[in-house]
């Protein structure tokens, strides 16, 4: 390398470090601002406010949504807020956070921003359903000390103090991974649920239609990926062979995933409202998403198709159980299983009552009704019971 060439390359780096330093120490002059004006808002402002707060700007989990509803018909107000609306509106965000007697999240959380004040309730809806991937400090990453991970993870999970639950095995299992006392749990159910449980059934799709709703993967580098999709050309010329009628393949990715590379072969639905995707689904094919909790009111097949299950558990996360234990019939490890799977599946009745007792016995079509009354009963100053 010549002398001309060395010169650049040391000007490039000097030139990216200084924008490392530059853009961490923007973030840290605004998360001290962010935190001052919180500080400031949350002493001066009264505590009246039920905020609802959204990880995503479209709603995709479906809970906040479902509550927002809830309180509109019962005529109880609220304001409601997203993580999109912190990130351009940090300092009007921070303000009417100040303002909250009970904060209502489905995921992320403010209180991983700024410590949040004694007098605000947080409350954490989950937007999994049931118990399937573990989840909060039981769900460390890999390749990280445990003393970083507990350090992030008391971050990003502190300030709670109830945990909305879909059933008591759920509460339990929640309260040990969210460090949690057992009384904190809210065996409620899952809001979004409500309107599929108090309605007529959708009709099955009058085409077989597979839905294939995989989990992210996060790699070595934290970037969220889906695995590429199974060949769908290959997989619905064997469907369509073996069961002689019309397939209709079609695919959902992760809320909070990009696409993968290539989807030629299915339908791409990943935009669709989650609940009218499902409905559309004649059987659901998932891997670790705990989608399929909300398929199975549904009355309809559900398959893991878990080709990676081993190095899942190892590289990504745990799992509080293996789908082989309580799918046995419908989970399988390879192509050629999948499809003789869909095909035994094309007319075979499900029953997944022993599933629903153990992880969604609370869902009853009143999850969103008991939650706001628990809310309201916070902000009318009196102690939940």
């Amino acid at each position: 390398m010549t002398t001309g060439s060395k010169k650049h390359s040391f000007s490039i780096c000097m030139r990216q470090l200084f924008l490392f330093i530059k853009t961490r120490l923007l973030m840290l002059a605004n998360r001290f601002a962010e935190n001052v004006v919180y500080k400031i808002a949350s002493h001066r402002l009264e505590k009246k406010s039920i905020i609802l707060y959204s990880s995503s700007p479209d709603d995709k989990f479906a809970n906040i949504g479902a509550v927002a509803s809830k309180l509109k018909e019962k005529k109880i107000s609220f304001v409601r807020l997203s993580q999109l609306y912190r990130l351009l509106h940090p300092l009007r965000f921070y303000t009417k956070l100040a303002k909250a007697c009970v904060l209502l999240i489905d995921g992320s959380s403010p209180a991983a921003h700024v410590k949040l004040h004694p007098d605000t309730c947080l409350i954490s809806c989950w937007h999994a359903c049931g118990a399937y991937k573990k989840m909060g400090f039981d769900a460390k990453r890999k390749g990280y000390s445990d003393k970083s991970e507990e350090r992030r993870l008391n971050r990003v999970h502190r300030d709670i103090s109830y945990f909305v639950c879909t059933s008591e095995d759920v509460a339990d299992i929640y309260a040990d991974a969210f460090h949690l006392q057992r009384s904190k749990m809210l065996v409620f159910g899952s809001p979004r649920l409500d309107k599929i449980l108090t309605s007529p059934l959708p009709p099955k799709p009058a085409t077989y239609t597979v839905l294939y709703a995989p989990t992210y993967r996060t790699g070595s580098h934290n970037q969220r990926a889906l695995l590429p999709l199974p060949d769908g050309e290959r997989l619905r010329t064997r469907l369509e062979e073996s069961l002689g009628e019309p397939v209709t393949l079609a695919f959902r990715g992760h809320p909070t995933s990009p696409k993968p590379d290539s989807i030629a072969g299915w339908e791409d639905w990943t935009d669709l409202p989650q609940q009218d995707a499902l409905n559309g689904a004649s059987v659901l094919v998932s891997d670790y998403s705990s989608i399929f909790f909300d398929y199975l009111p549904l009355a309809r097949p559900v398959v893991f198709y878990v080709p990676d299950l081993e190095a899942y558990q190892r590289e990504e996360k745990e799992l509080y159980f293996s789908p082989y234990d309580l799918f046995p019939k419908t989970t399988c490890a390879s192509e050629e299983e999948l499809v003789e799977t869909l095909v035994r599946c094309r007319h075979a009745k499900a029953d997944h009552s022993q599933v629903w007792s153990k992880f969604m016995s609370a869902c009853d079509g009143r999850s969103s009704e008991r939650l706001c009354d628990f809310m309201a009963t916070i902000q009318q100053g009196r102690q939940p019971v």
